[in-house]
């Protein structure tokens, strides 16, 4: 079984610590052996810790409510900037009140120090730091059982969302699992209007328009899907409710005119043409 190590406050409150202490060191020009015989030291590291805790758990929350609403996949471009937006830029600004209030309870103007030249730029860097740790992190953990193997069950919990159960098998009970954003689904061919391959990755496009990358080869996808599904080519699966019709093309090639629009050429092979066109007679549109 394996976890989510960032999900548990105790690991997270260690990280801190060590961030703190790193942080509070930057610039001195007093040993740290020195440091900490003076009350100056542990004012100014509680204050770090206690700041770039509240920092890192903002940071996680909004990382686990930004899962539940944009996931990498089908919509990375809004991801990203909500990720910019939520995950980084809110939290350097509850660095920079935090730090000013508490420059101002000891009586001093934080533009009168080198905080904003020297600490906050390094604070901005741990903070996208934190924000790529914890987008990967969940990430690692699944290849790494990925690569493992061996049908174990492992559970895997990602930041703001508990625990969600996990098989190394690509199917179970005649579902297909697909990866949504950090998510993990299982999907019947019901569900699906499409399959192709991208990137050398195998996505489904999902009747809610989602493109989902899924844990299965696109040779495994069709014999999982029934006669109402066509392998178009070597990279594009469709089914026969989103093909309209065909044009003729070079040398007794066909291209599929589809309903949907997918990041691959909807072209039937000569070879495979007769029994294209057979198959879209036959076939009834439920």
């Amino acid at each position: 079984m394996m976890r989510n190590i960032l999900d548990k406050f105790y690991v997270r409150l260690i990280l801190v610590l060590l961030i703190s202490l790193f942080v509070s060191e930057t610039g001195s020009t007093i040993g740290l052996t020195h440091r900490l015989l003076t009350l100056d030291f542990y004012k100014e590291y509680f204050a770090t810790v206690f700041i770039a805790q509240i920092v890192f758990e903002l940071v996680h929350y909004l990382n686990g409510r930004l899962d539940k609403r944009y996931d990498w996949t089908s919509g990375w471009f809004k991801r990203l900037l909500a990720q910019i937006g939520l995950g980084i830029v809110i939290p350097s600004l509850a660095v920079l009140l935090l730090a000013t209030g508490y420059f101002r309870f000891f009586g001093v103007n934080i533009l009168k120090t080198d905080y904003l030249y020297y600490i906050f730029p390094l604070v901005l860097v741990l903070i996208i730091f934190l924000n790529v740790l914890l987008i990967m992190t969940p990430y690692f953990i699944l290849g790494l059982q990925s690569v493992r193997g061996g049908g174990t069950t492992g559970v895997v919990s990602i930041a703001g969302h508990g625990t969600i159960a996990e098989e190394s098998n690509t199917t179970l009970n005649g579902t297909v699992k697909v990866y949504q954003g950090q998510k993990i689904r299982y999907l019947s061919g019901k569900d699906l209007i499409a399959g192709y391959i991208i990137e050398g990755r195998v996505m489904v496009r999902t009747k809610d328009g989602d493109d989902l990358i899924a844990d299965i080869t696109l040779d495994e996808l069709e014999s999982f899907l029934d006669e109402s599904f066509f392998r178009i080519n070597r990279q594009l699966i469709a089914t026969r409710r989103y093909c309209r019709g065909y044009q003729v093309i070079e040398n007794g090639k066909l291209k599929v005119d589809l309903n949907i629009t997918v990041p691959v050429e909807p072209i039937v092979s000569q070879v495979k043409a007769r029994t294209f066109k057979k198959w879209l007679q036959e076939i009834t549109i439920n």
